[in-house]
């Protein structure tokens, strides 16, 4: 990104959101929905895997070995698997009872 982009004369800003790791860390852990990685571009030596979940863990695991934990210089790519669970759970709306499906 850096490379192409740099050379159109833009100046790339990371983390994407602006946003303190450890709060999205804890809005996805509330939304229950689970990620996993569907690209992969660091070396197999780090042990990051297509199909990995995402989660605290795994954050805390590849920032150990120098890799930015939410991916945000494209390391890793991760898919929300948001059919996974309710979208009142998914936003973070607990105790709201619906008895029509999602």
């Amino acid at each position: 990104r850096d490379t192409q982009l740099g050379t159109l004369g833009y100046e790339l800003e990371y983390p994407l959101w602006k946003a303190n790791y450890e709060d999205l860390m804890i809005d996805l852990e509330v939304s229950k929905v689970p990620c996993a990685l569907t690209a992969v571009t660091v070396d197999s030596s780090h042990g990051i895997s297509v199909g990995d979940m995402f989660d605290r863990n795994f954050s805390n695991r590849v920032t150990a070995k120098g890799i930015d934990g939410f991916g945000e210089k494209g390391e890793f790519h991760s898919l929300a698997q948001v059919w996974e669970v309710t979208r009142h759970t998914a936003l973070g709306l607990s105790g709201y009872e619906s008895t029509s499906s999602q």
